[in-house]
């Protein structure tokens, strides 16, 4: 169950969790399914549920807004797209649809998918350093046209201070990010659909579980930080090592979960995949002598979309 987002419906009430990035202007990732333009005339729209679609939910439009961290509007810039599951586990994402000069956005859903067992909305700001947000629709038995009643935030990333060149891309090395945490990246595991250079770009963003816009803050899990990555990339092959900031003080030989959330194109350790804004829990590590949480290549990072750190279960 995950935190709620109050929708205002057209004829109910529904609530949306949310959740992040692939790096292209156009980013149509269709997946399974397909890209489908959502983005259309929301005028003449007929609001009625096919008779067939009984057994899932039927969603037309829906409409938000996006912020910065500083919580000023992003302008006609962030790119906010739609993930539609069906009731066989059909994966499409709908072209993207794009904020206007007040961060608002609309999607409008092609009528072949309006029939859904499961969505997520995927938000970003193509070609920028920030993170991706995906965002799962807790939509329900409802229908109609959903306003989201909270905005969705994209958080900034920060890169490395120094980064040493690719080299031999298959040799690993250690990436410390301004927020002190380090990752054993092995350049040519990394995995990205975009333009961008998965390695020479990397970036991540450290977000407390209090902060405005963690709507993927799944509950139930005791949340101790989040660590957000650009541009997102899966690593192929198993996973990284990594040592996170212990910002809670947590005793050495403590006990913390490592999750990995699930992007357009993540996989576990084993290779299996994630599903979008669906946590994977990628393995248990401790606090170390030196202060730092760490988690070896057997329980570490098998994708660097966002990894959320939370207390032991």
């Amino acid at each position: 169950m995950t935190r709620r987002i109050a929708i205002i419906a057209a004829s109910t009430l529904l609530a949306l969790s949310a959740c992040s990035e692939t790096d292209d202007t156009a980013a149509d990732a269709g997946q399974d399914g397909g890209a489908d333009d959502a983005v259309a005339e929301d005028t003449g729209l007929d609001l009625t549920p096919d008779p067939s679609c009984t057994d899932d939910s039927w969603l037309v439009q829906i409409f938000g807004s996006v912020l910065g961290a500083d919580g000023m509007p992003l302008q006609s810039i962030a790119k906010a797209q739609t993930c539609i599951r069906s009731a066989t586990g059909l994966l499409t994402c709908l072209r993207p649809a794009d904020t206007t000069a007040d961060g608002s956005f609309t999607v409008t859903v092609p009528e072949n998918v309006r029939c859904m067992a499961r969505a997520t909305m995927r938000t970003l700001v193509p070609l920028t350093d920030s993170t991706t947000s995906y965002c799962e629709l807790e939509i329900g038995e409802a229908s109609g046209r959903l306003t989201i009643d909270e905005p969705i935030v994209v958080f900034p990333t920060e890169r490395p201070a120094s980064l040493n060149d690719i080299g031999d891309g298959t040799v690993s090395r250690t990436v410390t990010y301004p927020s002190t945490l380090e990752v054993d990246l092995t350049p040519d595991a990394l995995s990205a659909g975009g333009s961008r250079d998965p390695y020479l770009e990397t970036s991540a963003a450290q977000v407390a579980p209090a902060a405005d816009g963690t709507c993927f803050a799944t509950e139930g899990i005791q949340w101790i930080d989040f660590f957000g990555f650009s541009p997102e990339a899966d690593v192929d092959g198993g996973a990284f090592a990594a040592r996170f900031p212990n910002t809670t003080g947590l005793a050495p030989g403590t006990a913390v979960d490592l999750y990995v959330l699930g992007g357009l194109d993540s996989t576990d350790a084993e290779g299996e995949r994630i599903e979008e804004g669906v946590w994977h829990r990628a393995g248990t590590g401790t606090v170390g002598e030196s202060g730092l949480i760490e988690f070896d290549s057997d329980n570490g990072l098998s994708a660097l979309t966002w990894a959320g750190l939370a207390v032991a279960q």
